[in-house]
């Protein structure tokens, strides 16, 4: 489904699910604005990117993350920041996090579909939680952005947000 202005704010009142990279930026912001852009985890993004996020991300009702997500995330943190920020870091974003909403989905569930095979466990949990509930995917990954287009979801690709300026 091709996303356009008219058809994003229908998702407003929903919520968004968002995908590793768009969550890797949104929380290294929280931790340390002054950061991005100059270190391993947050190399590929810009401040600006992270004020246009956050700028998009405050017109829905609930930020959506899946476990799988939450786990990818704190992996690559704790694999591209300093260990002796790892802890100050997690410590800093917890009150973040409790404010997104966590949606589960079965292991027997991801496991059972042929996407597994394509785009991996997260991916296909994220998949199966937009078919469930019908919101928005937020991604910087084409390939998943193009799978969940063949599928009929609703998904924009992280650059789009950078090359637009209808949501400031």
């Amino acid at each position: 489904m091709s996303i356009r202005e008219k058809n994003i704010r229908l998702y407003f009142r929903k919520g968004i699910i968002v995908d590793t990279g768009p969550l890797i930026l949104l929380l290294a912001g929280y931790y340390n604005y002054d950061s991005i852009g100059k270190s391993k985890l947050t190399a590929e993004f810009t401040k600006g990117d992270f004020d246009i996020l956050t700028s998009f991300l405050s017109k829905f009702r609930k930020i959506i993350v899946t476990p799988h997500v939450l786990a990818e995330v704190s992996n690559l943190i704790n694999t591209r920041v300093h260990k002796s920020v790892f802890a100050d870091f997690i410590e800093k974003i917890i009150e973040k996090l409790s404010d997104f909403k966590e949606v589960y989905i079965q292991k027997d569930e991801i496991i059972s579909r042929e996407e597994l095979k394509k785009v991996g466990i997260t991916d296909t949990g994220i998949l199966l939680a937009c078919e469930r509930d019908n919101n928005l995917i937020l991604t910087k990954d084409f390939r998943f952005k193009g799978l969940c287009i063949s599928k009929g979801l609703p998904v924009i690709h992280f650059d789009k947000l950078r090359a637009e300026s209808w949501f400031s």
